[in-house]
């Protein structure tokens, strides 16, 4: 089976991504974002909160992700893998915790950015 480029573009993305589930900085970020054990209401058990950086809310570890400030694919899109690797595996002072709905919303606004900028590469 022969490969399309963004097939093989995709693949090496999904890939690189996976990297970042161990990457130190990562739990850095949320290590001083944790808050405490406090009740999650929708469990009713004791477990980790973290402060939303965005909407400052307290939330479950399961409710909240760690986001890259400025996106791995800029307003610009793609522009080459030195700076996607760069920009994804960057320092500490560019990563925050925030809920899932605020990153939602913070996606989905980058993503219309970038369509503005008649770039429609995924973050």
């Amino acid at each position: 089976m022969s490969w399309t480029e963004g097939r093989r573009k995709a693949f090496v993305i999904a890939v690189l991504r996976s990297g970042t589930r161990r990457y130190p900085p990562k739990y850095e970020t949320l290590k001083d974002a944790y808050v405490g054990q406090r009740l999650n209401e929708k469990t009713n058990r004791e477990g980790k909160h973290y402060l939303c950086a965005l909407c400052e809310g307290e939330f479950p570890a399961k409710e909240v992700e760690v986001d890259h400030i400025e996106p791995v694919i800029s307003s610009k899109g793609f522009t080459s893998w030195d700076d996607y690797i760069a920009r994804l595996f960057c320092d500490k002072s560019n990563l925050q915790v925030v809920c899932k709905s605020c990153h939602k919303i913070k996606s989905y606004n980058e993503g219309q950015e970038r369509k503005l900028n008649g770039n429609q590469e995924i973050n």
